[in-house]
């Protein structure tokens, strides 16, 4: 056991210089750029380097997170989450992200959805799947995010659709937009599963999607709950 934490734990910190060193060169492009700019286009630059030295912070904080929930060391607090004010949460944090990118992305509920859930955790789920998403793929794509109850659960669902089949050659498959060998989509599922639910990926003709399954809540008096189970 011990051989195998090891052997993981290079795989993550292997998984953590690659995704560090993109955000981290822009960075020090930005900065080597401002001692050469004027006054006026310094404004915009410390604006970039603000964003991406920010995405370095967050890249950090994934990998810590999700050692931990690989030593279970994360602990739940159930609330119950509106997924509108949820989701309007997620889509203001990643619109300048798909302004950018010159992507769309929409929320909708067709009626008033309520999920039994660790707010601050379901939220960092989505938003997670969301900027994997904008990420790896191209120009033009469209997110929709969705919730609606299920027998027993809520679906909450991110679907992916490229542009057009002209500008696409190969439509977006689930396993090309959401690639199980990163380490991100590991860290969703094991916050995911410490919500008792389950992560999935589908793909149909031009569209990929990743749905999150979570199990209705029981009824109860309380208004929170912890909980300390994590995925093994």
């Amino acid at each position: 056991m011990n051989k195998r934490n090891a052997r993981d734990d290079v795989s993550l910190v292997a998984h953590m210089v690659h995704d560090l060193k993109n955000p981290l060169g822009i960075v020090l492009g930005y900065a080597e750029a401002m001692t050469l700019a004027d006054s006026s286009e310094q404004a915009e630059l410390s604006s970039r380097l603000i964003i991406n030295a920010r995405a370095v912070l967050e890249v950090l904080d994934q990998y810590s997170l999700l050692a931990d929930l690989r030593r279970k060391r994360i602990t739940l607090e159930r609330t119950r989450c509106d997924w509108r004010t949820l989701s309007g949460r997620v889509l203001k944090d990643v619109a300048e992200a798909a302004r950018e990118r010159d992507q769309e992305i929409t929320c909708r509920a067709d009626e008033a959805v309520t999920v039994h859930a660790d707010a601050h955790r379901l939220e960092q789920v989505m938003r997670l799947l969301t900027r994997e998403a904008l990420r790896s793929t191209v120009r033009g794509t469209r997110l929709l995010l969705t919730a609606q109850p299920v027998e027993g659960a809520v679906e909450l669902r991110l679907s992916v659709t490229a542009a057009s089949s002209d500008n696409v050659p190969d439509s977006p498959t689930a396993l090309q937009v959401f690639d199980p060998e990163r380490p991100v989509i590991e860290l969703v599922q094991r916050l995911v599963e410490l919500h008792g639910g389950s992560l999935s990926f589908d793909s149909e003709p031009n569209q990929a999607a990743a749905i999150v399954l979570l199990p209705t809540a029981r009824t109860s008096s309380r208004g929170s709950r912890r909980v300390g189970r994590a995925a093994g």
